[in-house]
């Protein structure tokens, strides 16, 4: 309950283990045990991005000076029309993780760019990088299928004139160490 999170937390034991957020949804393997539930799908959801989050981190060389990056994640309209012309004026470019099969429809992020205006964007210096094809999450699919959506992705971006992408986010930032452990032998680096 909430109870025993807030008073194992008052013990100052604050941790990832005691975390519980307002709506009484644990965030966290113990707090679904402290709030009495115990869903499994939940529970594999959370084992599978904790470990995730600590296979394979690379180590980033000593910088001289700071590093900005712009990202834009798949590729709504509006990247097009607001945020790329915005950084153009300062000289600057983006990183646009893109996933093919989202061209030219409309979901809560607005109407998706479509294929000629990616090819734009890509003429125009910003780097096109890569999604799955279907924007699917490693939790929904099996890895072989993941692995498939991924190189759909990329021979459609090939097909339209464009390289394969040598950098790729994960959808929902979902992953697996097995994902991760196939993915670093294709990608130079891997977001999520």
């Amino acid at each position: 309950s909430k109870s025993h999170a807030a008073s194992i937390e008052s013990l100052g034991q604050k941790s990832f283990f005691t975390h519980v957020c307002a709506a009484n949804r644990p965030q966290t393997l113990a707090g679904i045990a402290l709030c009495g539930r115990l869903d499994m799908n939940l529970v594999f959801s959370k084992m599978t991005r904790w470990t995730a989050r600590y296979t394979g981190k690379a180590i980033l060389p000593d910088l001289q000076q700071s590093i900005i990056s712009f990202s834009f994640d798949d590729c709504p309209k509006t990247v097009v029309a607001n945020g790329l012309p915005q950084l153009e004026a300062e000289g600057w470019r983006a990183t646009i993780y893109v996933a093919c099969g989202l061209c030219e429809t409309t979901n809560h992020l607005g109407l998706h760019m479509s294929e000629a205006d990616i090819v734009d964007v890509h003429n125009r210096n910003h780097e096109i990088a890569g999604h799955t094809y279907s924007h699917v999450s490693a939790n929904a699919v099996g890895h072989n299928t993941y692995l498939e959506d991924i190189e759909r992705n990329q021979k459609r971006l090939v097909e339209i004139g464009l390289p394969r992408s040598r950098h790729f986010a994960y959808p929902f930032g979902h992953t697996t160490p097995r994902l991760k452990k196939s993915l670093s032998k294709k990608f130079k680096t891997m977001r999520g």
